[in-house]
């Protein structure tokens, strides 16, 4: 089974697992703001990492991206989720073993085979980007900045500004004529900043590519629904990115999180798995 199938379905389980906990401590007014936001961003990455694992099913530039960047998505926001449990969270049974048992999954994957050398591959990707042979050497997507409605239009248009300052640093970095080595050696930290700039444009890509359409035949959402995860995962990717856009949690927060406590996530996690994978995977 693929290290991808794996991460999605431990990211998957995890977020359940704090769907459970909030639904037995139902309070009148629902959970408070951190737990929204957090349950939110879970759901919203885990969407962001579907559309890249997709994308890496039919370009390599994408698939070295989602083996350096997904592990790490999935991971964090996963940890976020801890919120949900408060001083509870050392429970025995119940859903914060569920939770700790996934979280725990994820980070020995996230581990395999280490993130310096999952970074190195992707900078190996950046001299493509600049003589055009790259995903990202094009615009992020074909559909102008203005004919989007707010707040994706500013999402997008502070997306391609940076895409654009990614690909004159790229370009930068290209050999002298009758060097054959680049201008910024491999220990550069110059590098690896813009390393993981182009990862986190490389994740916005994927979910502007395909957001019109499910992530897979197990889930099935009206089209409202991609929008505002889509407006949720470019918000956070901009936010990674340290762009200014004016866009918050306002924007996305509470249609995400109605999707995340509507089941879905538990539903996409278990079907991901072929038959017979799904008890090795829980143990």
């Amino acid at each position: 089974m693929s290290g991808d199938t794996l991460l999605l379905f431990h990211a998957g389980a995890a977020l359940a697992a704090a769907d459970r906990q909030i639904q037995r401590g139902r309070v009148r007014d629902g959970p408070g703001a951190g737990v929204r936001a957090a349950v939110a961003g879970a759901y919203a990455d885990l969407w962001a990492c579907e559309r890249l694992a997709r994308a890496g099913d039919v370009r390599e530039s994408a698939a070295v991206v989602d083996r350096y960047l997904a592990p790490r998505i999935l991971l964090d926001a996963a940890d976020g989720l801890a919120t949900v449990w408060g001083d509870r969270l050392g429970d025995d049974s119940g859903p914060a073993a569920d939770y700790r048992h996934h979280v725990r999954r994820l980070a020995a994957l996230a581990a395999v085979p280490g993130a310096t050398a999952r970074l190195r591959d992707v900078a190996a990707r950046i001299p493509a980007l600049a003589t055009g042979d790259d995903r990202l050497a094009h615009p992020l997507t074909a559909v102008p900045a203005t004919a989007l409605k707010a707040p994706l239009d500013r999402l997008v248009r502070a997306l391609e500004d940076e895409h654009r300052a990614v690909l004159r640093a790229a370009s930068a970095l290209l050999p002298e004529p009758g060097d054959a080595r680049g201008r910024a050696p491999n220990d550069d930290p110059g590098l690896w900043a813009l390393t993981d700039r182009y990862a986190l444009l490389a994740m916005a890509a994927a979910c502007l590519d395909g957001w019109r359409t499910p992530s897979s035949p197990q889930r099935r959402r009206p089209p409202g629904d991609d929008i505002a995860c889509l407006t949720g995962e470019l918000a956070r990717i901009t936010t990674g990115l340290g762009l200014t856009t004016g866009v918050t949690g306002k924007s996305w927060y509470g249609r995400v999180y109605a999707l995340a406590s509507s089941g879905q996530a538990e539903a996409t996690a278990g079907a991901r798995l072929p038959r017979g994978e799904f008890a090795r995977a829980v143990k």
